[in-house]
C-alpha cells in the first residue's frame, strides 16, 4: 500500500460542475503534457492478451492525435452516453472523429451521428478512456475563462469539439469488455460479471 500510495495524487474537485470541470482541476498536476484520462465509473477489461488501456496508448503513440477508445450502444441507449461519430479510415477498428454530441436523443442520433460500417441502431459511445494531447490544456483554458458555474454541466465534449476543430481525432474500437458502475443495473451486473457469475 505504502508503494502505491506513493504513485497516486488525489485531486478534489470542490464543486460538482462536470467532467470537463474535473479534468481541469488536474492541470497543475498535468504541467501541460499529454495525459490518459479513465473515467472512474469504467472498468476496461482485457478479453485478449493486450488489455484496452494498451491498445489506446499504442495507437496513440503513433498518431499523436486525440483518440478515444469506444464501444458499441445500440439506439435505446444513446440519450445517456456521449455519441461519437466517425469515418472509417484503411485501418480496422479506426475511424476518424467527425462529431460528438453528448447525451443526443434517438431522433438526432438516428439522422446525424450514425457511423458508416456499423449496423442499423448501433452506435459509438465512449470506453472510458480518452489519450488527450498536450493541446487539451489550451482548450479547456478558453473553456474556463467563459464557464459560470449557472450555464449547467462543463462536460470534457466541449473540449473534444474545440480540438476537432483544430487537429484531427481518432476513434479506436478496442478489443476488451466494459464495465459501468454508471446506474444502479449496471453497477449490479458489473459486480455480477467480476464475480464470475
Amino acid at each position: 500500500m505504502q508503494r502505491l500510495n506513493a504513485c497516486i495524487t488525489l485531486i478534489v474537485q470542490p464543486q460538482p460542475y462536470g467532467f470537463g470541470h474535473a479534468v481541469w482541476c488536474a492541470r497543475d498536476f498535468a504541467q501541460g503534457e499529454p495525459v490518459l484520462v479513465m473515467l472512474g465509473d469504467h472498468i476496461p477489461l482485457a478479453t485478449g492478451s493486450v488489455s484496452p488501456v494498451q491498445q489506446a496508448l499504442a495507437m496513440y503513440e503513433r498518431l499523436r492525435a486525440p483518440l478515444y477508445a469506444v464501444y458499441r450502444v445500440p439506439l435505446h441507449a444513446v440519450e445517456r452516453y456521449g455519441i461519437l461519430r466517425g469515418e472509417p479510415t484503411e485501418e480496422a477498428r479506426l475511424y476518424r472523429l467527425q462529431q460528438v454530441v453528448e447525451k443526443p436523443t434517438q431522433a438526432f442520433a438516428q439522422q446525424a451521428l450514425r457511423t458508416p460500417g456499423l449496423p442499423e441502431g448501433e452506435f459509438f459511445t465512449h470506453f472510458g478512456i480518452y489519450c488527450m494531447p498536450a493541446a487539451l490544456w489550451r482548450v479547456q483554458a478558453e473553456i474556463a475563462r467563459d464557464y459560470q458555474p449557472g450555464m449547467g454541466e462543463w462536460y470534457l465534449v466541449d473540449a473534444q469539439q474545440r480540438l476537432l476543430e483544430r487537429m484531427p481525432a481518432y476513434l479506436l474500437e478496442v478489443e476488451g469488455k466494459m464495465l459501468d458502475f454508471g446506474t444502479p443495473t449496471e453497477y449490479a451486473l458489473a459486480f455480477r460479471t467480476l464475480m464470475g457469475q
